[in-house]
């Protein structure tokens, strides 16, 4: 398990968050689920320009740079005054033991950090791997065609953009799949015919093609029971959810997935077994953050905890997000050996509860009248 260390950066005056295998952020909105994820982007996003590792010398070195504060990772954090606490006149992120204090670069929309190599050594791999897999919560909806070009490396983009090229270079690029990742116990590993396996079971009984046009677009196609269907005829939820599907069987062992909202678009059942999928993805050996607004995802989770896939409920860790005058709190929320959660506050996920006491309660007064 490792530890984020959050100090004068954004609504955090000074709080320390456990990351366990799988990490899920939840709460009210605008009560700093996001701004967790945005640190351990911005984070990442300075070791990409300033760390280097070299294959020959075997060590780290640091070249000082200034980082936007909006750039490729889809941060938009605006100015470093936007990301100071107000009662602080300081911003650390750390992880573990290592703290990298964040400054002001040469604009204000710009920073700049040091580290040295001794501390570069310390910083877990999940961060600094060449390999670092996001999925913003605004991906890319159903299009008519999609663009070919490849990334860095194997991934689905940070808004699924490059979904379609991943599915026509599988073949060539994983031609199996790790067996902890499969569905099923058939043995089927062909990295296509898992994407199938796992989005039926997500939506029930649909597969997923993409077919080149031209050779700079192609079509992403979905099959169902009786229908074949281009993208755009499609609802927005497959397209949301194939990236997290993609990124879930390709990630290399021991890499971090962060995932944003992954019950976009997704009916309740849809959003359980996605949940699942997630848990699977953990089991198989990646490191996940997700951040999410559905009991459902939880849900999901709380049965891969209990399923006998090789993750444990010991590998969860909930916070449960609240806002008030002292800046973002959470709760930590454990799960035990039989799924039990260790707390329940107020708003977190209780609000059917609420809403079926406030109509029994209408419904009581209308009929007195």
């Amino acid at each position: 398990m490792n530890k984020l260390h959050l100090r004068g950066f954004k609504c955090f005056r000074e709080r320390v968050l456990e990351l366990n295998r799988l990490t899920i952020l939840t709460g009210n909105n605008g009560v700093g689920k996001s701004s967790v994820i945005q640190a351990l982007l911005l984070l990442r996003e300075v070791l990409e320009s300033c760390a280097s590792y070299s294959e020959d010398n075997c060590d780290w070195s640091w070249t000082q740079k200034d980082v936007p504060l909006n750039c490729a990772m889809k941060l938009q954090l605006g100015s470093y005054d936007d990301i100071c606490n107000v009662d602080s006149s300081e911003i650390f992120i750390g992880i573990d033991d290592v703290e990298m204090m964040i400054e002001q670069g040469s604009s204000n929309e710009q920073v700049k950090a040091l580290l040295t190599p001794e501390e570069l050594v310390r910083i877990p791999t999940f961060l600094t791997r060449s390999k670092f897999y996001y999925l913003n919560a605004e991906r890319i909806g159903p299009r008519r065609f999609y663009d070919i070009s490849m990334p860095s490396f194997m991934h689905s983009g940070i808004q699924g953009e490059y979904a379609g090229n991943i599915l026509l270079e599988a073949s060539k690029a994983f031609p199996k799949v790790d067996k902890e990742r499969l569905f099923g116990d058939d043995g089927f590993n062909n990295f296509n015919i898992q994407v199938d396996r796992w989005m039926s079971y997500i939506f029930s009984d649909v597969s997923v093609k993409s077919v080149p046009i031209t050779p700079n677009v192609c079509q992403i196609k979905l099959r169902g029971s009786r229908t074949l269907s281009v993208a755009p005829n499609t609802g927005f939820g497959y397209t949301y959810a194939l990236p997290i599907v993609i990124d879930g069987l390709i990630a290399e062992k021991g890499s971090l997935l962060v995932i944003e909202n992954p019950e976009a678009h997704l009916h309740p059942r849809a959003q359980s077994n996605i949940g699942f999928f997630i848990g699977q993805m953990v089991a198989a050996g990646l490191k996940v953050v997700v951040e999410t607004h559905s009991e459902h995802v939880v849900n999901g989770i709380r049965r891969a905890a209990l399923s006998d896939i090789g993750l444990s409920p010991q590998d969860v860790c909930i916070y449960f997000f609240t806002g008030d005058r002292d800046g973002c709190n959470f709760t930590r929320i454990s799960m035990d050996d039989n799924g039990n959660l260790s707390d329940f506050p107020v708003d977190f996920f209780d609000q059917v509860r609420q809403d079926m006491l406030e109509i029994i309660r209408l419904a009581t007064i209308r009929r007195k009248k």
